[in-house]
């Protein structure tokens, strides 16, 4: 068959037939090709997806106008249900491969509570038309221009062209892997027929099982158990929880339990398309909860294999324990301990001590109750701390290559304020299980507080890459940047995590935070009142709102500084902001005293530049085993 070109010409002049509906829109330096959805950067073509390119086009089309997220879920998902977090996180990338304009403002602006709006402008005859229509949706069509291009450059988008066909039409017609790729899934926890009798032992333990074993296969990519722990509800949504943790595959199973027999059913789910594509059904005895979980992920990971035409399953992974009791007192508290919360993390102590009490040989109980303990705030007692790195030495004599224990340890050398154990314990636990997403952001905060911030967000990173939806990870990256100076990063971080969980109070508090080292204190105050919206503190808004109205921004702070409800961390900072040294001084040295957990931020802290000359804050950081980076 004949291409009609030239080999022997280096370069060619490609052309195409105008059709209706086809726009090449250019702005800047970037050429969007409506037809074939594409943009490019100059010459080169930026790695988008095909919905990412139409959440842009659908912007760009309405050049300067607001468009709605209702507009824009409607075009680009229709009548299928799918979740706003899908279209917030088609514009954070977008964000992301823009950048900004020129003249500094995002190209792609958000209206809380409107939308969005593109605000680059259009160039050349696209700007033109634009500017005679309202926008480009009804400008007249413009014929598309193309930059001569090397022949190679044209045979190699024809080639790929023909090898996405073959490759796709392989892939849904088999349900194997391409070629070159690893499937990701997700497993979910399971969901009880019967909503009555519910069980961690079922839902948790054999959703842990499932995850080991699938881990284990080289293809396959799985999501951990803490990143899918939180989709338990027996509603949930298993494509809309597929789409938060950007996975190929959701495998969602329910359990009905009856005359001693537990029957499971799998449901493998195509993310990407909402299809069942396939069915598993296990039935066995309830007798033993080991040989059940073995049973259960062996039987099911075997037909996956085979279904993906890949192998190299590994034995069955181990609970640690041989007493089905105490392996069900220590789900039970592994479970608890996943929400990350104090009074979560000291009920879990309970379960964690009655599954010692059962088998003193179980090496996971003792690293998960020493993780409970610094947590809880029970260990804020040296008493305490002292008493958790007890369970963690008895952790590692029973198993030395526990990436539990190490994890666990590198959090109390973190109390002590020792921190390059800590730093050495993160690597060392992440070394051994590379999934432990809790030891990547651990270890990337440690790194940020020693001003090593390329490497702290490579870590937070690999935290929300093995855990895509937890927006604690995405508001601790805004933290990173924000101790960088890297202010308008931040800024966009913190609008995504907002973004996809309002009601989470963090983020608004740190942008006050922000705009504040920027010198914008009345976006500072609206994003005060934000936070504060959501706090136990609401009944004061008033009060702020008059102070703000005579005295301004100073006068809030002057005000927060004489509450009682702030630590004394805060309230350092507070005063290092307005200039009262020996207040900011006689206020960190109380922080320091009391072990205060932002203590360890206190060298990049950007409220704290004006102090750092001073011989105090010198002492200060040597209390903190922190050396001077700034």
């Amino acid at each position: 068959m004949s291409l009609g070109l030239t080999l022997n010409e280096p370069q060619i002049n490609l052309s195409l037939v105008k059709s209706p509906g086809h726009l090449i829109y250019e702005f800047y330096n970037y050429r969007l090709d409506s037809e074939h959805l594409m943009l490019y950067r100059e010459d080169e073509e930026i790695a988008l997806t095909p919905k990412q390119v139409e959440t842009l086009l659908a912007l760009v089309e309405k050049n300067g106008e607001i468009v709605s997220k209702d507009v824009l879920m409607t075009r680009l998902w229709g009548d299928t249900v799918v979740e706003e977090a899908n279209l917030i996180q088609n514009i954070h990338f977008l964000r992301k491969q823009l950048g900004d304009a020129p003249d500094g403002r995002p190209m792609i602006e958000t209206l809380r509570r409107r939308g969005y709006r593109f605000t680059a402008e259009l160039n050349n005859s696209c700007n033109d038309e634009v500017s005679s229509k309202g926008s480009v949706a009804d400008a007249n069509k413009v014929e598309p221009r193309y930059q001569r291009r090397p022949i190679a450059a044209a045979l190699a988008i024809l080639g790929i062209a023909g090898l996405v066909v073959i490759a796709s039409s392989s892939f849904f017609s088999s349900g194997s892997t391409p070629s070159g790729t690893r499937t990701r899934f997700a497993v979910l926890p399971l969901k009880p027929i019967d909503a009555v009798n519910r069980s961690d032992i079922y839902e948790i333990g054999v959703a842990d099982a499932l995850i080991h074993r699938l881990s284990s296969i080289k293809d396959f990519v799985v999501r951990p158990l803490s990143a899918t722990r939180k989709y338990d509800a027996v509603d949930q949504d298993a494509v809309a929880a597929g789409r938060e943790q950007k996975v190929d595959r959701v495998l969602a199973s329910n359990y009905q339990i009856a005359d001693g027999k537990i029957r499971i059913t799998a449901q493998l789910i195509n993310v990407a398309t909402g299809v069942i594509e396939d069915t598993y059904r296990v039935e066995t005895n309830t007798e033993s909860i080991f040989a059940l979980q073995d049973a259960v992920a062996d039987e099911i990971a075997k037909k996956l294999a085979a279904r993906f035409k890949t192998a190299g399953l590994s034995p069955a992974i181990r609970s640690g324990t041989n007493n089905e009791e105490a392996y069900r007192l220590y789900l039970q508290g592994k479970n608890l301990t996943m929400r990350r919360n104090t009074e979560a993390y000291q009920k879990s102590i309970e379960y964690f001590e009655k599954a010692i009490k059962l088998d003193p040989s179980f090496a996971l109980a003792y690293a998960r109750m020493a993780h409970a303990y610094v947590g809880s705030g029970v260990g804020e007692k040296s008493a305490d701390i002292e008493k958790a790195m007890e369970f963690v030495k008895k952790a590692l004599e029973l198993d030395p290559n526990l990436a539990e224990a190490y994890a666990s340890r590198g959090n109390i050398y973190d109390v002590y304020w020792d921190h390059a154990a800590a730093e050495l314990d993160f690597r060392r636990a992440i070394e051994l299980d590379p999934n432990n997403d809790t030891a990547h952001w651990r270890l990337a905060l440690k790194l940020s507080e020693q001003g090593r911030f390329d490497e702290a967000l490579s870590e937070i990173d690999a935290a929300l890459a093995i855990d895509p939806g937890a927006v604690v990870y995405m508001f601790h990256r805004g933290r990173i940047l924000y101790y960088g100076r890297r202010y308008e990063d931040a800024i966009a971080q913190y609008n995504h995590a907002i973004d996809l969980d309002d009601r989470f109070i963090q983020p608004h508090g740190w942008m006050v935070r922000v705009y504040e080292a920027k010198g914008d204190y009345a976006t500072a105050f609206r994003y005060f009142i934000n936070r504060e919206e959501r706090s136990p503190r609401k009944d004061r808004i008033d009060i702020y709102r008059k102070i703000y109205e005579t005295d301004g921004w100073i006068g809030v702070r002057r005000n927060l500084a004489e509450s009682a409800d702030l630590g004394h961390f805060d309230l350092a900072r507070l005063h290092a902001s307005r200039g009262e040294k020996d207040a900011a001084f006689e206020n960190l040295n109380k922080a320091v005293e009391k072990r205060e957990w932002l203590v360890a931020t206190l060298n990049v802290e950007p409220a704290f530049d004006k102090l750092r000359d001073d011989p105090q804050f010198a002492a200060l950081l040597t209390q903190v085993g922190l050396k001077t980076s700034r």
